[in-house]
């Protein structure tokens, strides 16, 4: 039986290209380090056990995820700068509208709550 075997490509042509995070991203990690008052060695230290990096230019998706995982555990939160005009997942929150709805029922129903409970004092029960 003959078994075809491939040798190995030079280092330059076995590369593969992986996509570096965006500018806005390694600034986010830039103000957890600043927000978190880590000092240059502990930022590198951070950088090299959970990105696999010496820079944060040189990080891809997968260590940026794990550098900012290890951030938000020590205590940083991202701040949202927008408003979410519709809910991610429909089923999870009311839409405005339905939250007009509930809160005419909630009217409704402390008012009928109101009469009910005088009706009751008045009557002596």
């Amino acid at each position: 039986m003959y078994v075809h075997q491939v040798s190995p490509k030079k280092n330059n042509q076995s590369r593969v290209k992986v996509k570096m995070v965006s500018r806005e991203k390694i600034a986010l990690i830039h103000v957890a380090k600043k927000e978190l008052k880590w000092s240059d060695e502990v930022y590198r230290h951070v950088l090299k056990d959970h990105g696999g990096v010496e820079s944060s230019k040189d990080l891809d998706e997968r260590g940026f995820d794990r550098v900012m995982k290890h951030a938000k555990a020590m205590g940083f939160w991202v701040k949202r700068n927008w408003k979410q005009e519709r809910p991610r997942d429909a089923g999870d929150l009311p839409t405005p509208g339905q939250l007009d709805v509930i809160q005419h029922l909630w009217a409704d129903l402390a008012e009928f709550h109101a009469g009910a409970l005088s009706r009751k004092f008045q009557s002596g029960l």
